[in-house]
């Protein structure tokens, strides 16, 4: 999806009530090249391998029919609730 947009948004498109100061309808992405994860993390100071605090109540704990990878346990939690720990 994200390619298809950036490429959109570069080859021109007519959005109401937006205009650019050159006058063009050309935008360009800002770091639309950057995975997703890896941004969320990159914003949210997470370190890869690191440790992290998920408050008590604030995520649950999924079920194994309902895993989706061959981790030990997989959570849900919404990303505010999520505390990174700097590495030492």
């Amino acid at each position: 999806l994200i390619p298809a947009l950036k490429r959109i948004m570069e080859d021109g498109i007519e959005l109401a009530g937006v205009h650019s100061e050159s006058g063009s309808n050309e935008y360009f992405a800002y770091e639309c090249n950057v995975p997703f994860v890896l941004r969320y993390m990159i914003d949210h100071d997470i370190s890869g391998a690191g440790w992290m605090t998920l408050p008590k109540q604030t995520y649950q704990v999924r079920s194994t029919d309902r895993k989706q990878t061959h981790c030990q346990a997989e959570l849900d939690i919404t990303y505010s609730d999520i505390i990174s720990r700097k590495p030492e």
